[in-house]
């Protein structure tokens, strides 16, 4: 239930690892946004989009993911959900939000918590997560959607062919873009990836 009513975005640090392009973009065939958040501009976006409720609330937030040992309890989080639906079930609903009186949520941020919590196996990843949130109905219950946020650069993998890096070069150029390709320098003693500049 939480999983199909949930948007997440995820992003990662780690545009230098050649690990990650070879698990993410196709071997390092593929591409990568890079996107600035310092300015916490996303946060707030209107909605432009096709959906009935043309004025509705977005709200968007970016958390880094945790990476431990353990997992996280949501025991008493899932037993409320249950309860929860058990009502709604039995045609009561919750104009003013009378639930909360006698069937109070243990953790409001258990939602965002429970996919913030990733086993150490993948901290290599420095993967970051952007949850979308919304008051219409229409939007929370599709499959995806779109946030208008320009990237602030194109990363190109190093094997990406050249049909792939000429069409996404120009559409950057369009957009005023700048565009790196991911290279491996051929002198080096070390696999270490460096972003070369190509258009700008």
């Amino acid at each position: 239930m939480i999983q199909s009513s949930t948007k997440i975005a995820c992003f990662t640090e780690q545009i230098e690892s050649d690990m990650m392009w070879g698990i993410y973009a196709s071997n390092a065939t593929g591409f990568a946004l890079e996107y600035d958040f310092k300015q916490n501009i996303i946060t707030q976006t209107n909605n432009d989009l096709n959906y009935p409720c043309k004025s509705a609330n977005i709200l968007c937030t970016l958390f880094p993911v945790h990476y431990g040992q353990s997992r996280i309890d949501a025991t008493a989080y899932v037993t409320y959900l249950y309860q929860s639906y058990l009502l709604y079930s039995a045609g009561l609903n919750n104009p003013d939000g009378w639930f909360s009186s006698f069937l109070p949520c243990p953790d409001l941020f258990m939602s965002k918590k429970i996919a913030l919590y990733k086993s150490t196996d993948w901290a290599p990843e420095k993967e970051w997560r952007l949850f979308f949130d919304t008051d219409c109905t229409s939007m929370s219950n599709a499959q995806y959607v779109k946030i208008n946020y320009k990237p602030h650069a194109i990363y190109l993998g190093r094997k990406c062919n050249e049909i792939s890096q000429k069409i996404i070069t120009n559409i950057a150029l369009e957009k005023d873009i700048p565009v790196y390709k991911m290279t491996i320098d051929p002198s080096a003693n070390n696999y270490t990836l460096h972003a070369e500049c190509i258009s700008e």
